[in-house]
Order: structure tokens, then sequence, then C-alpha cells
């Protein structure tokens, strides 16, 4: 499969936010995956207490490549749109299919007879445990390797812009 120019992944999942109080929750996610940050993959959660179906309801539908989203900048928190966003590295995400991975903030390991995925989530603020279904999450990450396949991120790092942003430095053709 051939990327299209944004080389970037979407898909939009329902996850069940599992609690010890009662019954699983169902909470509507987005997976992304962008190749200008080629080793890092977001899921933002809707949790809007007005639409318990929050912008993109809580089915499951096969992901898709789409527009690029905004990329990823600040802490692994952060509002987009109305939702709550994390970023994890895609290589924690292909190891918790298989078996479990991960230290501190974010966890992932196979669930419920290997038919869904255990996805951890913890901050000062408190912990989550959410399950998501094996067989998209699979299909997101194929569809990310089609984009930049694995072991070849470093090709799709730009390290001179990426040092200027860090050290905000003026760029090398304006001085």
């Amino acid at each position: 499969m051939i990327c299209n120019r944004s080389k970037s992944v979407e898909a939009h999942v329902g996850l069940r936010l599992i609690s010890a109080e009662g019954a699983p929750v169902p909470v509507p996610a987005t997976l992304l995956y962008a190749s200008e940050d080629p080793y890092a993959v977001r899921v933002v959660f809707y949790m809007d207490k007005s639409d318990p179906n929050g912008p993109h309801g809580p089915s499951i539908t096969e992901p898709s490549i789409s527009a690029a989203p905004a990329p990823y900048r600040g802490p692994s928190t952060q509002n987009i749109d109305a939702g709550i966003s994390w970023s994890f590295s895609r290589e924690l995400l292909r190891e918790g299919l298989h078996s479990p991975s991960g230290y501190g903030d974010v966890r992932i390991w196979p669930w419920s007879g290997n038919r869904s995925v255990a996805i951890a989530l913890s901050s000062p603020d408190g912990y989550a445990l959410f399950e998501a279904p094996r067989r998209v999450v699979k299909q997101f990450l194929e569809r990310t390797y089609s984009c930049v396949g694995e072991g070849r991120e470093d090709q799709h790092i730009d390290v001179d812009a990426a040092l200027i942003e860090l050290l905000k430095l003026p760029d090398a053709d304006t001085r």
C-alpha cells in the first residue's frame, strides 16, 4: 500500500474504560500517526460528558489514511479539540499486541484471550485502563508501517529543523 503525500494514518476506535466500580464505559478515541513524528503514535480520547458518543461515536471503524494531524508538541498529554491526547512509542504499541510492554506511564499487553489489547495509562492525576480491539490496533499499525517502514524512522526526521526548534536558533540560510 502506498501512502498519500501527507503520510499519516488515522483510525477511529471504540475503547472500553475498565473500572472497578461497575460495567466498562465506552470511550470513543482516535489513533493517529504522522511520518513527521515517525517513532510515535497518539491516541486521542473523547470524553464529552454532554455527548456520551463523542464526536466519532463508540463504533469501531477501519483505519484509514487521512490528512496529517497536527504534529505532536509538548508533554505526553494535551487537550486536542475537546479530547485528551497521549503520545507514546509505536514500538511499544507493536510489542503490546503480543506480550506485556512498557514501564511507567504507558503499559500495553494482550487482553481477553488475545482478542483485545489493554492500554494502561498513569499520571500524577490518576490511572486508567482501556480495552482496545486487537484487530483495529493491528490494522492501524500495519498502515503506519506502510507509511514509514520499521527501522526507517530516522529517514523521516529533519535533524537540522529539530535542532533549530529545540535551540531556537535562526535558520542557517538567514545568517
